[in-house]
């Protein structure tokens, strides 16, 4: 061997020849040397005080890849310039330097495997001898990383010994229990969670299913036995946000089948007291009627006009109320309603209104939105019977896309957020979710039905908004409402507060019979399913001067059509009717014949569906049930004289 042979021939007497016996001897220590480096596993290998190869065994051929016949006498630098960039290369020199036995880990870049090195210098050289850890290091990496994973997993996650005691909790689990004071992962876990472990443990067997509900949130649980049958792994998810949105797709689902229902009762409650105004309008038009008569005639007007007043809080409820949009400060609405909403609720109760000092402008419903300010500060009121404070504040928010993600109905954007808080006792969880349920309420019996935050919910829908809700026992409540924001548009004024509809007595008489002036009178195509208004407004017309045809659905007006061969100076009809032709498609239909042909819409209700593609105009081409057979000759008056006809 090397080594050897070179330590013989240094400690030889000068001048002197080896005898025979000992090179036999030496022979016999190389092959014996050589045996024992060809039998360990670790790596063997020799370098001079040159760095250069002196020897190296089978097992360091194997892991650097190359002979001994090609490394030796040979540079270590330049055989593996790979390694001049290492760690491994100052730590190697040092070693040498210093003289001092060296243990350490490094990457080895030429064989692509993590490296041992064993470095014990000497006066001639040093001697290395090398273990490949790379599968240690793979198998600590990969425990690394799945630790890693578990720690940083966005569920809880635990260990838990045979017992149900918490071996260990990931970072998850110990922010959920911060954010809950006084709590500790523990408490996150089910109720019987030591049982639930035990029998998972001793089944090997995983467990799904298991939940717990811990200050308001809520988790479902899974339960997998640990491979040594000691513990048990459990992981977790909460439910909370899910849950509340599920709440809110039943509660949603729910107000859209009884918006339906009400729709449908709306439209044929109106029918009816379209019917009821229309005579109580003819008897107040008859002079000769008796005083008695006529009273009793106004006392019918003022409780259909209480009527139509509840049937349009049904129909904004089941958002199926027909808006008037315009452009709007809602800044300057919620301004100008305190002193109104001052005297509605009380004396015992101070409004305050807080409103920031530029615009709001959005698109809206006047009318709708100052009921929807005027409902919230009544429920606030109440939740106040020994009196109190009603705060409205209103701001311009943005909403981002994590915030809108967790809230029904809610998207990014720019937004007016309406707050109105109130000083009241506050609601239990339980009550927030039914407070927009219309058949409840914790008012007494007889003191009240429930409707008002339904109708809020359904103008707030009905504006493209949403509401949200933060109540606790004893700490009052917090409604938020939140409106789209134009912000492309200037608002135009609009007046604080629209009057209402003057009493039914008060009503002027209708228009004088109508005359154009020649012998022909006005064709009106009246087109109503219900016989009643049919009949009515039929008579009405034709006692101010109009010709009326008359038809009870699309598919018999079209008929009467023909029959009268396409000539009619207006049409009035209802919207939605029995049998294949609506209102609008009998309109499109009859103005491919006669472009002239001035159209007057009428209905209950009118949903977007029936209207797509018509412009509506309250006064001018439509009215809305129930309404006066003055107002619709008042209407028919108008277009035709606009026209010229």
């Amino acid at each position: 061997m090397k080594i050897i042979t070179s330590s013989l021939k240094l400690n030889a007497p000068p001048g002197s020849l080896m005898a025979a016996p000992d090179a036999a001897k030496v022979r016999e220590e190389n092959a014996l040397l050589r045996a024992v480096l060809a039998s360990i596993t670790d790596c063997y290998i020799a370098l001079d005080d040159f760095w250069c190869f002196q020897e190296i065994n089978d097992a360091a051929e194997v892991l650097l890849g190359r002979k001994r016949s090609d490394l030796y006498g040979r540079n270590l630098w330049q055989a593996f310039p790979q390694l001049v960039k290492t760690s491994a290369y100052e730590l190697l020199h040092n070693a040498v330097q210093d003289r001092v036995v060296l243990h350490f880990e490094d990457a080895f870049p030429q064989v692509a495997a993590w490296v041992e090195f064993h470095v014990h210098p000497h006066a001639q050289g040093l001697v290395l001898y090398l273990r490949d850890q790379s599968a240690r290091h793979a198998a600590q990496l990969s425990a690394e990383r799945l630790a890693a994973v578990t720690e940083h997993n966005p569920v809880p996650m635990f260990e838990l010994s045979r017992e149900g005691e918490v071996l260990y909790a990931n970072r998850r689990a110990e922010e959920v229990a911060n954010s809950i004071p006084g709590s500790s992962p523990a408490d996150l876990l089910p109720a019987h969670c030591s049982e639930i472990v035990r029998r998972c443990v001793e089944q090997r067997e995983p467990h799904h299913g298991e939940s717990s509900v811990f200050h308001g949130r809520s988790f479902s649980w899974s339960f997998f036995p640990a491979p040594a049958g000691l513990s048990a792994y459990v992981c977790g998810a909460e439910l909370t946000d899910q849950l509340r949105l599920q709440s809110q797709l039943l509660q949603a689902k729910k107000t859209e089948a009884i918006g339906q229902l009400a729709a449908g009762i709306a439209h044929d409650f109106n029918s009816l007291l379209t019917v009821i105004d229309g005579f109580v309008a003819i008897i107040m038009e008859t002079d000769d009627a008796p005083v008695i008569v006529k009273e009793a005639a106004q006392q019918i007007g003022s409780a259909s006009e209480r009527a139509a007043k509840i049937t349009r809080q049904i129909l904004t409820f089941g958002r199926r109320q027909r808006m008037n949009l315009q452009p709007m400060d809602l800044g300057v609405a919620v301004a100008e309603a305190q002193s109104q909403l001052q005297h509605t609720v009380g004396p015992k109760v101070r409004v305050v209104i807080d409103t920031p000092g530029h615009t709001l402008p959005m698109t809206g419903d006047r009318g709708m939105i100052e009921q929807v300010i005027t409902n919230l500060a009544l429920n606030a009121r109440d939740a106040m019977p020994d009196g109190g404070e009603v705060l409205l504040r209103l701001r311009a928010v943005d909403v981002d896309q994590p915030t809108a993600s967790v809230l029904l109905d809610a998207r990014p954007g720019k937004f007016a957020r309406l707050q109105v808080r109130d000083t009241g006792h506050g609601m239990d969880e339980d009550t927030v979710t039914q407070i927009f349920d219309p058949f409840f309420t914790t008012k007494p019996p007889g003191e009240g039905t429930g409707m008002g935050l339904s109708i809020v919910l359904g103008a707030v829908k009905q504006h493209s908004g949403w509401i949200t809700v933060q109540s606790e026992r004893g700490h009052g409540t917090t409604i938020s409402v939140f409106f789209p924001l134009s912000l492309d548009q200037l608002p135009v004024p609009a007046p604080a507060h629209t009057p209402p509809p003057e009493p039914v007595a008060a009503q002027t008489p209708g228009p004088a019979p109508y005359t154009n002036g020649h012998a022909a009178r006005p064709r009106v195509l009246l087109v109503e399913d219900n016989d009643a208004i049919r009949g009515l407004l039929g008579h009405y017309l034709e006692s101010r001067g109009f010709e009326v045809y008359r038809a009870a659905s699309g598919d018999e007006a079209l008929q009467v059509w023909e029959e009268r061969k396409k000539s009619a100076d207006i049409l009035v009809t209802d919207i939605v009717m029995p049998g294949q032709t609506s209102g609008p498609q009998l309109a499109v239909q009859l103005l491919q014949d006669a472009p002239e042909l001035k159209v007057v819409y009428m209905s209950g209700y009118a949903n977007d569906e029936s209207m797509r593609g018509v412009h509506l105009e309250e006064g001018v081409n439509f009215l809305a049930k129930p309404f006066a057979p003055a107002d619709l000759a008042a209407i028919v008056h108008k277009t035709l004289a606009a026209s010229g006809n």
